[in-house]
């Protein structure tokens, strides 16, 4: 009898370690890891158009922008953010939509955003800047913004900033770079003849590697020729925590020491 209670000790006390560590576990990876960062611009940013225009299956124009990053480990890409602007259609041309919040929403619908991710394809002598090449990766998604604020950019005309984050928690939907390897992002708005509103992808303050691309749906082309320019995105990971790994080696020493205290009764 006495063995038996000490095993069903052991066994309630696993339990509670097991209990004890996931919780600790859900704490300490409440916030995301930032893989790639390039922050939006209040100050001095504006907005260029990715979009693809038209109908579905008999698209018209295309201004689908993209900017490179790099992974510097294997660690999987399970979320992504973007910012960016709208502009609304009036008979007077596209101007900067100013209310605080997504004008989407308030119609009671969402924008149609396409994720991908490319492989790089570096400058050569035939073409002098790096470009997006082999599409490996892309999700279709549509969800309205949060307002974080107003452009202070004069061309900018105060348009409302707004931030898009998503989370994907299915490892399947995971992109899963390669260490030490240059990507490419894309974000574009899938945009119909009934949108009213038109998204701009916002520029960035900081910069890396060669500038921001788009295609026009036979090639890809500099966004700026004459001047670098890249893009507000943000691609974060959540690395598996050493919770987990406590789980693991802390399940197998009570198992062991129960099994050998059982040996002993």
């Amino acid at each position: 009898m006495q063995g038996s209670r000490s095993s069903y000790q052991w066994f309630f006390f696993s339990i509670f370690l097991t209990a004890s560590i996931i919780m600790a576990s859900a704490s300490n990876t409440g916030a995301a890891t930032y893989k790639w960062l390039q922050p939006y611009d209040l100050e001095n940013g504006y907005d260029i158009a990715s979009n693809i225009y038209g109908t579905a299956g008999t698209y018209q124009t295309y201004h689908v922008v993209a900017d490179d990053w790099k992974s510097a480990d294997d660690l999987p890409v399970s979320d992504f953010h973007w910012w960016g602007s709208y502009w609304e259609k009036t008979g007077n041309g596209l101007v900067p939509y100013t209310g605080e919040q997504d004008p989407y929403y308030l119609t009671g619908s969402s924008p149609q955003f396409y994720l991908r991710i490319y492989e790089d394809i570096p400058a050569d002598q035939n073409i002098p800047y790096s470009h997006p090449g082999k599409l490996l990766w892309e999700r279709p998604t549509a969800f309205t913004g949060i307002f974080v604020g107003h452009e202070k950019n004069p061309d900018a005309g105060g348009a409302s900033k707004f931030e898009w984050n998503l989370s994907y928690w299915e490892e399947q939907k995971w992109f899963k770079p390669d260490k030490d390897t240059t990507y490419w992002f894309s974000v574009y708005q899938d945009l119909g003849p009934n949108d009213k509103y038109v998204w701009g992808w916002e520029t960035s303050s900081e910069h890396w590697n060669d500038s921001a691309t788009y295609w026009d749906g036979t090639k890809w082309h500099e966004v700026t020729p004459t001047a670098q320019t890249d893009m507000a995105f943000g691609l974060t990971t959540v690395p598996i925590p050493g919770a987990i790994w406590l789980l693991g080696s802390g399940l197998i020493g009570v198992m062991g020491l129960s099994r050998k205290k059982s040996s002993h009764l």
